[in-house]
């Protein structure tokens, strides 16, 4: 699971990008308001230290979730394992032994195909998985709050990590940057929706027509971006219920507020 979201980051990466979705997509992905336009393109690019810490951040906030997600691959696994079995064992090629010494022969090519076909299959897997991952993350994010913020699984985790133990609360200094983290995989994992999604509409598109007029048809990137970004990472507006984006936002801005605006302690350091 972390390893398909490390991957899914560091993908995400390289498809949100001016040269790759455009320019105002970008532009609207960074938007924290439906109605207020920003000057800021969304800046995708974190170095691989940020994206483990990102990583971990994200596993410790939802992990109760996790184990029902990794209950559903085994389950997959099982059902795909067994698939496999039921086929093997109805195969009956009605052919003797005649050909083996000929097959001999050809064995080095075929292992060499077949460990490109497992390495196609490795690869095909994981793609699937980071797939389900990125739904997963867009699911959590569309959650509109109603009477209690904390049925969230983002609010409810993000507020757990904040206890310090026996100890209260950490400091406002140690949680805005993990609400700040959280915001900016928010944004990337937006992107790379409307990037999966687009790709998708073209491939089901090309079945009937040019990869040119499946392009044309397909729905942008930005119209997809703008979409999500008014949907679940934007303040409320137009009398909709406010989303786990719009607390962490609030939070964060808070505790932006008591950091900066806290006397320091009155302290002396000898150095």
């Amino acid at each position: 699971m972390c390893t398909a979201f490390e991957w899914l980051i560091q993908d995400a990466q390289h498809h949100a990008v001016r040269k790759v979705v455009g320019q105002q997509a970008l532009f609207e992905a960074n938007k924290k308001e439906v109605e207020k336009e920003t000057n800021m393109l969304f800046d995708s690019w974190m170095d691989i230290t940020t994206i483990e810490q990102y990583v971990k951040l994200a596993m410790q906030t939802v992990r109760d979730k996790i184990g029902a997600f990794q209950e559903w691959k085994q389950e997959q696994e099982k059902n795909a394992a067994g698939k496999d079995c039921d086929e093997d064992e109805g195969f009956d090629d009605g052919e003797d032994d005649e050909g083996v010494e000929d097959g001999v022969e050809g064995a080095g090519e075929e292992v060499d195909e077949g460990f490109e076909d497992e390495m196609l299959e490795e690869v095909k897997w994981m793609q699937q998985i980071q797939r389900e991952v990125l739904r997963f993350c867009i699911t959590l994010l569309d959650h509109p709050l109603q009477d209690n913020e904390y049925q969230s699984p983002i609010i409810s985790g993000l507020a757990v990590l904040m206890i310090k133990g026996d100890k209260g609360w950490h400091d406002a200094e140690d949680f805005t940057t993990k609400y700040s983290a959280v915001i900016k995989l928010a944004q990337l994992m937006v992107v790379q929706e409307a990037y999966k999604q687009r790709q998708e509409q073209i491939r089901a598109y090309q079945s009937e027509m040019t990869e040119v007029k499946a392009r044309n048809k397909a729905t942008s990137y930005y119209r997809l971006v703008k979409q999500f970004v008014a949907q679940f990472t934007t303040m409320a507006h137009s009398g909709c219920n406010p989303t786990p984006m719009q607390w962490i936002y609030q939070t964060c801005l808070y505790g932006f507020k008591i950091q900066y605006t806290t006397p320091a302690a009155r302290k002396i350091q000898w150095i």
